[in-house]
């Protein structure tokens, strides 16, 4: 098997009435698209690049209010670290559920 196809990346995948809500909670939304459907452009263009590199790429829902009750809990702030981390840590728990 493939070395690239065996990992598999998690992206984060919002869902559009959450994305205004999104950017409320994060303490890095001017890094961030400004409306949803810029960001969903960007991000279908990224996972494309991904995939034709080998890549594996699974797209995670994120609950924006489960993702700031996590990061509350940690007692870190929202931002791209916190996100990619939680997306890493709801990937995990998909791969234990399927198996």
């Amino acid at each position: 098997m493939n070395e690239l196809k065996s990992r598999v990346i998690g992206i984060a995948w919002y869902q559009p009435d959450q994305w205004e809500r999104l950017l409320d909670i994060s303490e890095d939304a001017s890094d961030l698209e400004d409306t949803y459907e810029e960001w969903q452009s960007f991000t279908n263009k990224k996972i494309k690049q991904l995939k034709k590199q080998g890549f594996s790429v699974q797209k995670v829902t994120i609950d924006t209010e489960e993702l700031l009750a996590w990061c509350n809990t940690y007692r870190i702030p929202v931002n791209s670290h916190s996100r990619s981390e939680f997306v890493t840590k709801k990937l995990r728990e998909l791969s234990r559920d399927k198996k």
